[in-house]
């Protein structure tokens, strides 16, 4: 990654709550990078308030090549005290022709690791 996008991530990613709505608005971005890098920094902070936009992104981006990167932003919200949309979401994306997405969506329900997750994995 490109010192100048590592750098900015981590200065949006201090930000925290602040930049949330900011990072949500970039979602609907025109420019692929832009939307997916939204995703990404949004999944980095683990902005569980984001999990409904970027599930949409990971089931129905324009750009087949930012709904991996959608489904990565899930698995790195994704923890023990998941909500059940995220796991929901994730779930649905074990069924992607994208084999990216399906081992992204693999990693994300590891990392909840309820019985219905695992029952998922299955």
């Amino acid at each position: 990654m490109p010192a100048t996008l590592q750098q900015a991530r981590a200065e949006l990613c201090a930000l925290g709550d602040e930049a949330v709505d900011a990072l949500l608005a970039a979602l609907s971005s025109s420019v692929r990078e832009v939307r997916g890098n939204a995703a990404l920094t949004l999944g980095q902070m683990r902005a569980q308030r984001a999990v409904d936009a970027i599930g949409e992104m990971a089931r129905a981006d324009e750009d087949a090549t930012v709904r991996p990167l959608a489904v990565r932003a899930l698995a790195d919200i994704a923890d023990t005290s998941a909500p059940s949309r995220l796991k929901v979401l994730l779930i649905e994306a074990l069924g992607s022709k994208d084999m990216f997405c399906r081992a992204l969506a693999c990693t994300g329900l590891g990392r909840v690791g309820d019985e219905h997750c695992r029952e998922a994995l299955r």
